[in-house]
């Protein structure tokens, strides 16, 4: 039996709980549909730059906000999305064990940091390991740090870095440094990266 609702939100990250949660209070019938709850809090150990949360985690961020959405009479389901078809009365979303009827659908599905592809890598994620400079820069306060990208994020990265840690080397690909002139000339006069 297809179910239906008038929201239907893709995604248990914290855009995605955070959409539910506006919509539920509303009292309009909404159901998210993730594959799991949270998305990348879960990579988060210790959250410190979250505002309102003090010495909290990623995983506790997201239960925190899924009771907030279910206190509001909004429902959940751990499932994948396959296909979104749209018809006369609104929208059709197959995922692989169901399928729902909404009059609106809000996408949400995050994004997955990308891997370098090298050995332990896993193994260190959030242990040395960070995916995103602006998060956890902080953690190499003094420390020798690499930043790897490519274009304007890695010179960001750069410049971020520069100002916490002791010594940074960026690793990027091809010949040179690309992006913003004024940003790479800024890179080249820092002392210690």
């Amino acid at each position: 039996m297809t179910q239906e609702y008038e929201i239907v939100v893709v995604g248990a990250g914290p855009a995605g709980l955070s959409a539910g949660i506006f919509v539920a209070r509303q009292r309009t019938s909404c159901l998210i549909i993730s594959k799991d709850l949270g998305g990348q809090l879960n990579l988060i150990p210790k959250l410190e730059n979250y505002p309102g949360t003090i010495m909290s985690s990623g995983p506790l961020l997201a239960r925190t906000l899924e009771n907030q959405f279910l206190t509001f009479g909004g429902e959940i389901t751990y499932d994948t999305v396959e296909r979104i078809d749209e018809f006369e009365d609104g929208l059709k979303i197959k995922t692989i064990r169901s399928e729902y009827i909404a009059k609106a659908v809000v996408l949400a599905p995050g994004k997955v940091p990308n891997n370098l592809g090298l050995d332990n890598e896993n193994k260190f994620a959030n242990k040395g390991v960070h995916y995103c400079t602006k998060c956890d820069g902080p953690f190499y306060q003094g420390r020798v740090a690499a930043a790897v990208g490519v274009g304007g994020y890695l010179l960001e990265s750069g410049i971020l870095l520069s100002r916490m840690a002791s010594k940074v080397y960026l690793i990027y690909r091809g010949g040179k440094l690309g992006g913003d002139k004024d940003m790479i000339a800024s890179i080249e006069k820092k002392e210690n990266v």
